[in-house]
């Protein structure tokens, strides 16, 4: 019996929020278990060291994008040597990203408020095996092998969950808590190392050389989704008070609550746009869902904030609940954003004047404004606004203008 279009795109998007679902809730326990492990100030920490890694790994999404795309794209025979391709290509700008941070520890040492350079080492090597995972995630994606990915991701979360623990308890503090990340990805890896049933090694990158146009917008906007979300914590890290960037570590970690399955609902809906069934009711689907996902974080914030990071992080936390419904909308722009991005890479719709507006905005509203937890999330909030105005603008004001001519016309 024939799948219905609707229908395979609502399965793909339930198998996927499956992965997401779970490892993402591990993933969040994970980081639960990590701020009532750590002293306040050493969560502030972590929080600020994930969301460096978030900034200068950020190629390693728009790979995994890609290698979606691609992969997705290439008939069967080509589509191990296309992710093959795709490994390489991620293995060799992790490889140059481990080394910079290497190179720079020195100064992060002392612009985080760090004890020593072995949380930079730890964040090197996790900078360098993440992105090659990621790429095999995205090929997994690519050829369809939903169960595949699902299994993968939620062992990955579990194993994080199990060693992070472990490294907690033996007293490793901040750096165990982020050895948890880098052992489980280190061990999915090497699994997928040793099957090789999915990709190949050929010589050159030829597949990826004729999709490199759209990759390089895919790579352009994961850094500028990095830079506005990432940007305002590691800043805090710096000029806040180091009881302040913990709180706001805090608040920064309440976003995995919806990320996860925003991301579940813009994977299926960028591989549908960009395939040869891009119905339009998709569009108007992904922004309800990633709408409803926002509702629901500003409605918890609005009713029961307190109680909410009393019962996740403990009542050292309490101080931040009364930032959760203004972060909770940056969250909601932040996610309309995302989607009406990757629908502009879908139809080949890009301007990199458009993904300069929220960088540009953000970095005045920063410097223009006090350094505090309440100030840093208006600059993501008029970010992204200032982002979604220009977009929508630049989008749907020649279309208007030409149905009126057209109109004038007959």
């Amino acid at each position: 019996m024939l799948i219905k279009p609707r229908n395979i795109f609502l399965r793909d998007v339930t198998l996927v929020s499956i992965a997401q679902v779970i490892s993402g809730a591990s993933f969040f326990c994970y980081t639960l278990i990590v701020a009532r492990s750590l002293s306040i100030p050493d969560y502030g920490l972590f929080q600020a060291i994930m969301a460096l890694y978030g900034t200068i790994a950020f190629f390693h999404l728009p790979l995994s994008f890609g290698a979606v795309h691609c992969v997705g794209a290439a008939t069967q025979e080509e589509s191990r040597n296309v992710l093959g391709e795709f490994i390489k290509i991620s293995g060799f700008f992790g490889a140059v990203t481990a080394l910079l941070v290497v190179l720079i520890s020195p100064w992060l040492v002392s612009g985080f408020h760090a004890d020593s350079s072995m949380l930079f080492i730890i964040l090197a090597l996790l900078v360098f095996t993440r992105p090659v995972l990621s790429s095999i995630y995205g090929g997994m994606q690519g050829k369809r092998l939903y169960s595949v990915f699902t299994t993968a991701k939620i062992i990955e979360s579990i194993l994080c969950l199990l060693f992070g623990l472990l490294l907690l308890v033996l007293g490793a503090k901040v750096p165990g808590a982020l050895a948890g990340y880098l052992i489980s990805t280190v061990v999915i890896l090497l699994f997928f190392v040793k099957t090789r049933n999915h990709y190949h090694f050929v010589p050159g990158f030829t597949r990826v050389r004729e999709e490199f146009y759209a990759l390089r917008w895919i790579l352009l906007s994961f850094l500028v989704l990095m830079v506005v979300d990432n940007a305002p914590i590691i800043i805090g890290r710096s000029k806040l008070s180091l009881e302040l960037s913990g709180f706001y570590g805090a608040l920064y970690n309440l976003r995995n609550m919806v990320l996860p399955f925003a991301f579940a609902v813009i994977v299926p809906f960028y591989s549908r746009m960009a395939s040869t069934h891009n119905e339009s009711y998709i569009l108007l689907k992904a922004l309800t869902m990633v709408s409803l996902l926002a509702v629901a974080f500003i409605f918890l914030g609005f009713f029961c904030s307190e109680l909410i990071f009393k019962i996740l992080y403990g009542s050292g936390f309490v101080e931040a609940s009364i930032h959760m419904v203004r972060y909770g909308f940056s969250l909601w722009l932040q996610m309309l954003a995302m989607v009406i991005m990757f629908y502009q890479i879908a139809i080949k719709r890009k301007a990199f004047v458009v993904l300069l507006v929220p960088v540009v905005v953000l970095i005045v509203h920063i410097l223009s404004q006090e350094i505090n937890i309440s100030g840093l999330i208006s600059a993501q909030i008029v970010a992204w606004g200032a982002y979604l105005m220009v977009t929508l603008t630049w989008q749907f004001v020649p279309m208007v203008t030409k149905d009126k001519t057209i109109k004038k016309h007959d």
